[in-house]
């Protein structure tokens, strides 16, 4: 687990959700809380600076907190974003936590633009806080594309150990090309297995191959695998399981935009009803080894 923890914040009451989250990771993993607040600007008077300060101090600091030597605090100038990953890289922070507002345009300014753009230039989990931190992570759903996302996603999990007793279940969502006109076809000449069968079928071989070839090959048994676009079957995966952290993944090739999960981390972010964890780059680290 790293020595820190970053953890944006800017006086909101989902600020105040990932400052509780990261200080009872903290507590459970013995690192420490960096929060930082970013002007926006790239000049700010000094009054301003001293006035952010002591707004800052008081609302985050709190004594028991400040006492456990847990917490720390920053203002620094400069864009949320840019200003995220240079102090994540500072401190060798593998974590940096935000909060994340539903339903206005603030959270397409704090998650769509800043959270997109931190995980496309930078090799640290973004972990976006949606719910009151009451315990340690439960059930975690990881979504998985079979690819290098889902190898990054499951990797970070391993290495941040952030989940009590590896309770993990896996989702992915895979697509029947021309789904319609074998319907049409089936239709007329019925009998026999189906291509959409068929279809299911190499789907559920394909994930338990992936996970096989990670070491995860128990999750396969409980994997939600399922036909659909991605992120309406993730959704319906995390209210039917009650999870209370979703983790998705990008290869980090591209702009996470232009990824195949690059919508789905879009909407998730915006209307995900638990926690939400974004991997980029492939973590410096090998994947840890745990039990589940």
């Amino acid at each position: 687990m790293p020595d820190h923890l970053l953890v944006g914040t800017d006086f909101s009451k989902s600020a105040d959700r990932a400052v509780q989250r990261a200080v009872l990771i903290a507590r459970q993993r013995g690192c420490r809380v960096r929060l930082v607040h970013f002007t926006g600007h790239l000049s700010t008077s000094a009054a301003q600076l001293t006035s952010l300060r002591q707004a800052v101090d008081s609302r985050y600091m709190h004594p028991v907190a400040r006492l456990e030597g847990l917490v720390e605090a920053d203002v620094l100038e400069g864009p949320v974003a840019q200003g995220l990953v240079k102090r994540g890289s500072e401190l060798d922070c593998r974590l940096v936590i935000i909060g994340a507002r539903q339903g206005s345009w603030p959270s397409e300014w704090l998650l769509g633009g800043v959270a997109e753009r931190f995980v496309a230039a930078s090799d640290r989990p973004l972990l976006a806080v949606h719910q009151d931190a009451v315990h340690a992570y439960r059930r975690v759903l990881v979504a998985i594309d079979l690819g290098e996302g889902g190898r990054n996603a499951l990797a970070a999990l391993s290495r941040l150990d952030l989940v009590a007793n590896w309770r993990v279940r896996i989702v992915h969502a895979y697509d029947v090309p021309f789904k319609y006109i074998f319907e049409l076809a089936e239709s007329m000449a019925p009998g026999g297995v189906s291509a959409i069968q068929r279809a299911r079928t190499y789907a559920h071989a394909d994930v338990s191959a992936f996970l096989s070839g990670l070491g995860f090959a128990e999750l396969k048994t409980t994997a939600f695998v399922e036909e659909g676009n991605a992120y309406p079957v993730i959704h319906n995966a995390v209210q039917r399981w009650s999870a209370d952290l979703l983790v998705l993944g990008s290869d980090g090739k591209t702009s996470i935009v232009d990824q195949i999960l690059g919508s789905t981390i879009s909407e998730a972010l915006a209307s995900c009803p638990c926690d939400v964890m974004i991997v980029g780059r492939q973590p410096s680290a090998p994947m840890a080894s745990a039990e589940h």
